[in-house]
């Protein structure tokens, strides 16, 4: 229930934006959204001077104390650190097979996921009537997908194991862009982008939910830091494809294929 919460909470956060965002633009042009995020920023700037930090144990400042007193400096106790933080991830990676596939689960499903934000606007827009298109409204109406999708994954763990809720979350949304590939109406893509967010807002829940049951707590924010390199190539080859293939088609064809290996 908590990651349900914190993707609801997060989805209507987002719909406020896209909604200022779209007033903004239509008041004061193409800028309008910048100048709102500028101001949104320097209030987040604000609070964080209110922000406790968390330095961690005393344990390790102990550490980098011994480090320092016996010859060595911080940056090399730090060093030391990041190095140990990742053969350990390593290890649990290497040791355990349900890490290593949630891992590349999670780096095809966002990899798939952060590749469609390239394309759905000029795909929208192309198809169009007017090839004019009310972004924000749009993006607004994207996150309260995403919101009904993280309060619809609660429902869906009180019945089915997780694996199988993010197996069927991610094959729903495999099939929803193969829709957009094959299809050139307006309203059935636009639908069909909607189904795919709310699998995204169900798929947060999921993959935060099997981070906690699989990943060692200790190693788990350096266990994700080795599976970015996947996500990172997977959203390099999507971005570049947008660029150099003339036809969307192939660009969903591969989104579809990616959710469908993340299923």
């Amino acid at each position: 229930s908590t990651f349900s919460l914190s993707t609801i909470i997060n989805g209507i956060a987002a719909i406020i934006a896209g909604i200022l965002a779209q007033l903004a633009a239509d008041s004061l042009g193409n800028i309008g959204p910048f100048q709102i995020a500028i101001l949104l920023t320097l209030m987040a700037l604000v609070l964080l001077f209110f922000w406790g930090e968390n330095y961690g144990s005393d344990l390790n400042d102990e550490r980098t104390n011994t480090k320092v007193q016996k010859g060595g400096s911080v940056d090399d106790g730090v060093n030391s650190s990041i190095y140990r933080s990742f053969k350990d991830a390593w290890l649990c990676i290497k040791s355990d097979k349900a890490i290593l596939i949630l891992g590349l689960v999670q780096s095809f499903f966002e990899g798939a996921m952060y590749t469609f934000v390239f394309v759905w606007v000029p795909t929208l827009q192309s198809l169009s009537p007017h090839h004019k298109l009310p972004t924000g409204i749009v993006f607004s109406s994207f996150m309260v997908c995403i919101t009904i999708g993280g309060a619809f994954s609660s429902f869906l763990f009180r019945r089915i194991s997780t694996e199988a809720a993010g197996t069927i979350v991610a094959i729903t949304a495999s099939i929803s862009m193969g829709l957009a590939a094959s299809i050139h109406n307006f309203e059935i893509v636009l639908v069909s982008f909607f189904v795919l967010e709310g699998c995204v807002g169900a798929f947060y829940s999921c993959a935060g939910l099997l981070r906690s049951y699989h990943l060692p707590e200790a190693h788990q924010g350096a266990i994700m830091n080795v599976f970015r390199l996947p996500l990172n190539v997977l959203v390099v080859i999507g971005t570049k494809l947008t660029e150099v293939v003339p036809s969307q088609e192939v660009v969903f064809a591969v989104i579809t294929l990616w959710f469908g290996i993340a299923g």
